[in-house]
């Protein structure tokens, strides 16, 4: 016979009185008013039932509420009970996830338990300008990979027959790999004549282009080629439609603000072309091209995923926490049991880390030293995590402060190392109870 545990009553505040919690799912809205089975109700998804559901809340006099970020779901039901004037706060799974066997019924009570209580934290939600922009940059990035696709379709199709105008130009799609192609796809494979399509700054001999460009013409491959080429430049034209509204919204929001000139960089391909840096530079005050290896792809996906929203992280660290880019200490016992860095798929971390990854190439500088540092101790994919880190950490102190961005020096730089050696040498010293005076040193 297992023993009763005696229990004890231990009072609790609630922080939030009139609350409910709401889980989220794909068919249905679970939402709990209390902890009683009759507390406990399941509406539908459609307009109907979220006015239902909001009836029902106003009439129990319910103020706070709580809810799932569960998928897209709970983006309808979201905006309709801010419209209705609730008090909304969209949590993260993972601080609810307490029960062994889940029911849907569970997690609803466990969310207005926890919120009741206060022990729940709002997720990271833009402005309606950075909710805007965001869908616009994530669906370019979209097809740019179905470009990509496209691409790749085309290479192995070129393959197949035997045209391998991937050994001779570096670029397929660009300016003589489209007029390769497009002959290819009329038909004119006269090997003579093909090799006249490319440009004189490819850097092959002529026999090379002439022994490249002997291909078997497959009639069926052919078709499908010219499928995918038409599909590649009519996302061409997608891409450059959703660009020139991107600077709508950016030039609307900045319109009141003084013309500034940023830092000049080269627009490398499939980069956004609309003068970002000059549009960038006067919606956040400062400078961010400044960075060193920060390119316009970062820039504009810092715009879309953060946007003013810098405000809302009381410090650098939470910044960085929120974008997976910090150690997840777990310690107990005064050990660090682990220290690895959270998973995470943010456009933003990816970017950073893209732009960390490059940063290497670069023989001088601040950011440079401090990769070359870390992948000397750590190994090359910490150290990219780690700059990424630093890129996070240089970007919001400069939106959140307004400051300008001034890269230390290389003398500085060592100095610094040198007063880090220093002071680990000093707290080693005093860990041991050594007196520097007392010391006897020889240099031979």
């Amino acid at each position: 016979m297992r023993k009763k545990r005696n229990r004890k009553m231990v009072e609790v505040l609630v922080v939030n009185e009139s609350c409910c919690g709401i889980d989220i799912g794909s068919k249905s809205f679970v939402v709990a008013t209390g902890l009683t089975a009759e507390d406990v109700k399941e509406y539908g998804v459609f307009t109907e039932d979220i006015d239902t559901l909001i009836k029902d809340l106003k009439s129990k006099q319910v103020k706070n509420i709580a809810m799932e970020s569960t998928g897209s779901y709970w983006q309808p039901l979201f905006s309709a009970l801010q419209l209705s004037g609730f008090d909304v706060r969209l949590v993260d799974g993972k601080q609810t996830k307490n029960y062994k066997k889940k029911t849907d019924f569970q997690d609803a009570r466990s969310i207005y338990q926890l919120h009741r209580l206060g022990f729940l934290k709002s997720c990271f939600l833009p402005d309606e300008f950075t909710e805007s922009l965001r869908s616009l940059v994530r669906h370019r990035a979209q097809i740019l990979k179905e470009n990509a696709r496209c691409v790749n379709r085309m290479q192995k199709l070129l393959r197949l027959m035997n045209f391998r105008i991937d050994n001779i130009i570096s670029d397929v799609v660009g300016r003589s790999g489209r007029r390769l192609i497009e002959a290819i796809i009329d038909g004119k494979t006269d090997k003579e004549y093909l090799v006249s399509l490319v440009d004189h700054r490819v850097r092959k001999s002529k026999e090379e282009l002439l022994k490249g460009l002997l291909g078997q013409i497959d009639v069926t491959k052919v078709f499908i080629l010219s499928d995918c080429y038409n599909a590649f430049i009519n996302n061409e034209k997608r891409v450059k439609s959703i660009d020139h509204q991107i600077k709508i919204l950016l030039e609307e929001v900045v319109k009141d603000t003084p013309l500034r000139k940023g830092t000049t960089k080269v627009v490398n391909k499939n980069q956004i072309n609309i003068g970002l840096q000059n549009l960038s530079y006067r919606y956040y005050g400062v400078d961010l091209f400044a960075i060193d290896n920060v390119s316009y792809n970062l820039v504009l996906s810092f715009i879309s995923e953060v946007g003013l929203g810098v405000n809302k992280f009381d410090s650098h660290k939470e910044f960085c926490s929120w974008l997976r880019l910090a150690p997840n200490n777990k310690i107990s016992g005064g050990k660090i049991l682990s220290s690895r860095t959270p998973k995470g798929k943010s456009p933003l971390a990816v970017a950073l880390r893209n732009a960390a990854n490059t940063i290497s190439r670069k023989k001088e500088g601040y950011l440079p030293a401090f990769f070359k540092r870390i992948a000397y101790k750590k190994g090359r994919a910490a150290a990219i995590t780690a700059t990424a880190r630093k890129l996070a950490t240089i970007m919001f102190n400069m939106v959140k402060n307004q400051e300008e961005y001034f890269p230390m020096s290389e003398k500085q730089v060592s100095d610094q190392i040198k007063q880090k050696v220093i002071n680990n040498f000093m707290r080693k010293m005093k860990q041991f109870q050594i007196d520097p005076r007392t010391l006897d040193l020889q240099f031979s």
